[in-house]
């Protein structure tokens, strides 16, 4: 029986994604084998570049891989303007001089894979393009993870187009294929996490606690997107956020944070498909609630966030980077 748990972090740093790093890393509960990454909040070359500074500035000695620069079928779309283009709000963070590791992301992925059949368990947090990647060129690799917990999809609307969330969005032939490889696969969709927030008294004396992360982090919650002319051009004016009354919900730190707590998600299977087509529900995961299609259940549906349990974690992620 293994102390503790293998796990790989697929990402794109990324705020959210940076949080939810730091719960990884403060829970105790994970072996963290490596983080690999891909554009997609921002261009793949900062997306790197963060997940290595991030890892070198907790402390956290695992090898960091870089993975697909694009989608699987056309040119990369990224949410810069929603973190900045360089993916943390223009905050900078001490730079790491630790060699990237010269795998491939999905190379890495199977090796762990091997390594830790039936026990490995990977965190996709960003898009589907380096486990679409991995599953096409190793298919047996389903039967080795344990589970694949993503943040992406939505129940209801999507954040990207009318009902695309973003992550499934910018690779849906990615998604496509993840949600129909058997894999073991649970989906945090951005309904749910919406629900994710932290008790508002706990988060903000939480950013007040001196060391290096938590300053870093409390730089990162000070961007404000909505001001930039990057954001304008997207989404149009709109009123500079309440600083002092501002909780974020964080989707990618809430996918982590139901891997720490398994009471915290509250969940269900259903059979989900991807749609592929479509001006306005490109990227849609739809969910067949009253079983009509007869398909057999391939996803764990994120439903309900423990507000409680949540606020609980980042109270002890605050505590563990005080003074760090």
């Amino acid at each position: 029986m293994l102390e503790k748990r293998p796990l790989i972090i697929d990402c794109d740093p990324g705020i959210d994604d940076f949080v939810a790093i730091l719960l990884a890393n403060s829970c105790g509960q994970f072996d963290i084998r490596a983080i690999t990454t891909l554009g997609g909040n921002v261009l793949p070359q900062y997306t790197a570049r963060n997940a290595k500074n991030i890892a070198a500035m907790i402390g956290l000695d695992c090898p960091i891989g870089r993975g697909a620069q694009k989608p699987l079928m056309h040119e990369i779309d990224t949410a810069d303007y929603i973190h900045g283009v360089d993916g943390i709000g223009g905050v900078e963070l001490p730079e790491s001089d630790r060699p990237f590791d010269e795998r491939p992301a999905w190379d890495i992925i199977y090796d762990e894979a091997c390594k830790f059949p039936g026990q490995l368990e990977v965190a996709a947090i960003g898009p589907l393009t380096n486990i679409a990647i991995l599953f096409r060129k190793y298919p047996e690799v389903v039967r080795l993870i344990k589970k694949l917990h993503i943040m992406g999809g939505s129940t209801t609307t999507g954040n990207h187009s009318p009902y695309g969330e973003f992550n499934i969005w910018e690779d849906v032939l990615a998604a496509d294929i993840v949600f129909n490889s058997g894999v073991e696969l649970r989906m945090v969709g951005l309904d749910c996490t919406r629900q994710g927030q932290c008790d508002k008294q706990v988060w903000h004396q939480g950013l007040q606690k001196p060391g290096l992360v938590i300053s870093k982090l409390r730089e990162m919650m000070a961007f404000d997107p909505t001001q930039t002319e990057l954001y304008r051009q997207h989404r149009g004016i709109k009123p500079p956020k309440d600083v002092e009354n501002y909780v974020p919900g964080l989707p990618d730190a809430v996918t982590m944070a139901g891997m720490i707590d398994e009471d915290l998600l509250q969940c269900q299977k259903y059979y989900v498909m991807v749609e592929t087509t479509g001006p306005l529900t490109y990227g849609w995961t739809m969910v067949d609630w009253n079983m009509t299609t007869r398909k057999p259940f391939n996803c764990e549906v994120a439903l309900k966030v423990d507000t409680d349990r949540i606020t609980e974690l980042y109270r002890q992620m605050f505590d563990f980077y005080e003074g760090k």
